[in-house]
C-alpha cells in the first residue's frame, strides 16, 4: 500500500511524467533526510560514544546484557510531545523502539513508563531529554 500511494500514484494523477517523478524523488529525499537526522541524533551522543569506546563503570553489565546495551546506547527526546512523535515517526522513543522493534510506534508511549521504571530498578541509565534543543 505504501509503494502504491507514494511511488505509483503520482504517475496516475494526470500530471506530466516530470512532475510525477519529481514528487516521488522529493518524497524519497525528504524521508531519507528525516530518518537520518532522527536516527543519528538518538545514537551519536557523548554518553553512547563513551560506552562504545569502553569508557563506562558498567562495562561488565553492558557486555552481558543486550537490553542494557540497547538502553544505554540510545536516548529519547520529547516523549510527551504529539508533534515530535508524529514528525519523527516514533523515533523520539528510540529506547523503546530498540527494545521492542516489532511494536508499532503508535504503542511506544504506552510502554515507556514501564521501561523507564525497569531501568531505574536495575540501575541502567535511561536518557530522556525533554525537548529537541535539549538533545542537541
Amino acid at each position: 500500500a505504501y509503494m502504491a500511494l507514494t511511488v505509483l500514484s503520482p504517475f496516475f494523477s494526470g500530471k506530466s511524467f516530470l512532475v510525477s517523478i519529481s514528487c516521488v524523488l522529493i518524497h524519497i529525499v525528504v524521508a531519507g533526510w528525516l530518518f537520518a537526522i532522527f536516527s543519528q541524533i538518538n545514537h551519536l551522543n557523548e554518553f553512547s560514544i563513551d560506552i562504545v569506546n569502553g569508557e563506562t563503570k558498567d562495562k561488565k553489565m553492558l557486555e552481558n546484557s543486550w537490553a542494557a546495551q540497547q538502553v544505554t546506547t540510545s536516548n529519547n527526546f520529547a516523549t510527551n510531545s504529539f508533534f515530535w512523535h508524529i514528525f519523527s515517526n516514533g523515533l523520539n522513543m528510540q529506547i523503546e523502539h530498540h527494545l521492542f522493534p516489532g511494536l508499532n510506534h503508535c504503542h511506544l508511549h504506552v510502554i515507556q513508563p514501564t521501561v523507564q521504571a525497569t531501568c531505574e530498578e536495575f540501575r541502567i541509565h535511561y536518557k530522556s531529554f525533554e525537548s529537541w534543543p535539549d538533545i542537541m
